[in-house]
């Protein structure tokens, strides 16, 4: 995969990290299994990143999501 792991093991470590929601909760990915998650690494100083933010909330509005943001 050129990133020193099998794809196995990059699936395990994704779902096994934990993250933290817009409202400080922790939760890993694998809690999440069978639930449509989209994860989103952003910077405050990157201008296409904050621009980005309200197309995400537009998404979460259009689907009826849930969840942090």
């Amino acid at each position: 995969s050129g990133v020193g792991a099998d794809g196995a093991t990059l699936q395990r470590a994704l779902r096994e990290h934990t993250l933290k929601s817009l409202d400080g909760k922790a939760m890993t990915l694998d809690a999440l299994r069978g639930e449509v998650v989209v994860v989103n690494f952003w910077a405050s100083w990157c201008t296409p990143c904050r621009r980005e933010l309200g197309r995400l909330a537009a998404l979460k509005t259009a689907t009826g999501g849930v969840g942090a943001g």
